[in-house]
């Protein structure tokens, strides 16, 4: 699976979850969360929270080094898809896009 973050999602992590400063090697996570939705697996979505990666399945660095990362453990939950991440600029919000051989699904 592939991670992709664009410019505009990347700046809004930085404003709004709060990364160690003293842990170089942390990023942001994205895990799974039950009682919520995805079109990849219904009743479970997507989470975040900062941490540091310890058996990474999928990597996305930004161009400052802003890590991005999915764990092995949660890898089931993609279904085999790849995940870009875009802002929405009218909800102010990560928007997160699943894709399935460079197509995206809804």
């Amino acid at each position: 699976m592939k991670i992709e973050v664009t410019t505009a999602a990347a700046d809004w992590f930085k404003e709004n979850v709060g990364l160690p400063e003293n842990q170089q090697d942390a990023g942001v996570r994205f895990k799974i969360k039950i009682y919520a939705s995805s079109p990849v697996n219904p009743g479970f979505g997507l989470a975040i929270e900062p941490n540091v990666p310890e058996d990474a399945v999928a990597e996305f660095r930004t161009e400052d080094g802003l890590l991005f990362f999915v764990e092995r453990s949660d890898e089931w939950f993609f279904n085999g898809h790849d995940l870009r991440v875009d802002f929405d600029a009218d909800n102010d919000e990560p928007q997160y896009i699943y894709l399935k051989d460079g197509v995206a699904i809804n």
